[in-house]
């Protein structure tokens, strides 16, 4: 560029001035860049180049634009690729390490001797040990097996069983918490052949489980992260329950159930399994075993839960047993909708979202049912007139057993002991009640005395 500017300079140089007038200034000259030969006179350089001949300047930032922006965008296709590819492996190694840590639970809860512990033998496939025994408190064991989605990964089944029967009701707040709340499984117990305590009994703990999802629900809304974890568990609920619905052959599933704004959803997987068929159906009359079937379908529809009869001795009922909670636990494959089976007279099996209230059918009549508060109390008036009034359930301390009711193991020693330690923790008891409603009688004074010296030092200082 420089040089180019120079040669344009040296190729204009301006003509020699004409004289001008006296007084005035010459003009100014341009200093000519012609130089001196040796003889004295002057050579002009002539030009390099023409200005036609000189060679066009061309940008070479614009010639470069096309392949720039090629190159971005083949450069960002690349990272956009790599980012999918990066995110397609974070997603693959979460689910990876969401089946390697793959674990459920399973909670048996019911009366004393309905059954509980022969189920969880029977699921386990454990029947070689011959038949189990009463179990105490809680008890825990596991059921593990290899992933069928997942070759290597082991899949784990935490079985709980809640013995004591209501008694030890409070127990059910072990297995039932945050941790287990989106993997877990209630297996409701109900002794058939004590017809008049099945309905109060499932009843119960139904009303059990919901107080304790309800007393973990307000803990957890205190916690943003974790506020809405029940609705949405309802929400699955709702939706697999509307799944069930669906007639077989149907191409879409209906969005929502019929029953829909009825069923209560807990969020938590229910299971209610009525054994000891056996005994029931070779006792009970035909009037009697209808209204059972009626009204724990009920029961079983309104709480979104599944229902089937079991027998130890009946392979059938004892396999869908098994198949169900394993579709529960391992989601291993489901009972085909076709296999639903409400006869009462046989091993019913119902699962959660295939049954409705119109096929239920009402438990009164239209003038009896409007005088009830609730379907739930129709429902428990109509089993009272079939199957007796049902008895009262106890829970905690009230619901345990008489140690010795016939006084068959009688010991003098043993016995005055006993008598004498229960005197003393109704003295110790007493005691403390007084000490607890003395120190409340102190308080008001306290407070009182407080404000009456209060009120005397601010009527000094007005003074």
């Amino acid at each position: 560029m420089a040089d180019a500017q120079d040669e344009d300079i040296k190729g204009k140089t301006p003509p020699p001035p004409e004289p001008g007038a006296e007084g005035e200034s010459p003009p100014l000259q341009r200093k000519s860049s012609s130089r001196k030969t040796v003889d004295g006179g002057e050579e002009k350089k002539e030009k390099k180049e023409s200005s036609s001949s000189k060679p066009k300047r061309t940008d070479s930032s614009s010639a470069l634009k096309p392949a720039a922006k090629a190159t971005g965008a083949a450069a960002a296709d690349a990272a956009e690729g790599e980012q999918k590819d990066l995110m397609k492996m974070i997603v693959q190694q979460n689910r990876k390490q969401a089946l390697q840590n793959a674990e459920w639970s399973a909670i048996f809860v019911g009366s004393q001797g309905c059954g509980k512990s022969t189920l969880l033998q029977k699921f386990l496939m454990a029947e070689g040990q011959g038949d189990p025994k009463p179990t105490l408190a809680l008890e825990y064991s596991f059921a593990r097996r290899t992933s069928k989605t997942a070759p290597g990964v082991k899949e784990v089944a935490h079985l709980w069983e809640v013995g004591g029967g209501t008694a030890l009701a409070n127990l059910l707040d072990v297995p039932v918490n945050e941790a287990s709340l989106k993997t877990a499984a209630v297996v409701i117990c109900a002794d058939l052949s004590k017809p008049s305590e099945v309905f109060s009994m499932v009843s119960f703990w139904l009303e059990q489980l919901r107080a304790r999802i309800h007393k973990l629900e307000s803990a957890m809304q205190k916690v943003p992260a974790k506020a809405k974890l029940m609705e949405q568990l309802r929400q699955r609920a709702a939706k697999r329950f509307a799944i069930a619905s669906a007639t077989p052959g149907a191409d879409k599933a209906p969005e929502k159930h019929e029953d829909d704004g009825v069923v209560k959803h807990m969020g938590v997987t229910v299971l209610i399994a009525a054994c000891k068929f056996d005994a029931f159906s070779s006792a009970a009359e035909a009037k009697l075993k209808r209204t059972v079937g009626r009204c724990l379908r009920f029961l079983a529809h309104a709480n979104g839960a599944s229902l089937l009869y079991v027998s130890k001795e009946d392979k059938q009922s004892v396999n869908n047993f098994r198949t169900l909670l394993s579709h529960y636990l391992f989601k291993g494959p489901a009972i085909p909708a076709k296999s639903k089976q409400p006869d009462h007279l046989q091993h019913m099996l119902i699962m959660a979202g295939s049954d409705s209230l119109k096929d239920i059918g009402m438990p009164l009549r239209p003038e009896e049912m409007s005088q009830m508060s609730s379907a739930t109390d129709a429902w428990r008036k109509k089993w009272e007139e079939d199957c007796g009034k049902a008895p009262t359930i106890k829970a905690g301390p009230e619901a345990v057993p008489e140690l010795d009711p016939k006084g068959q193991y009688k010991e003098r020693q043993v016995d005055t002991a006993l008598v004498q330690k229960e005197q003393d923790l109704k003295l110790y008891l007493s005691s403390q009640q007084q000490e607890e409603k003395k120190s409340d009688a102190k308080k008001p004074l306290a407070r009182a005395g407080s404000s009456k010296t209060a009120a005397s030092s601010s009527s000094k200082r007005a003074n």
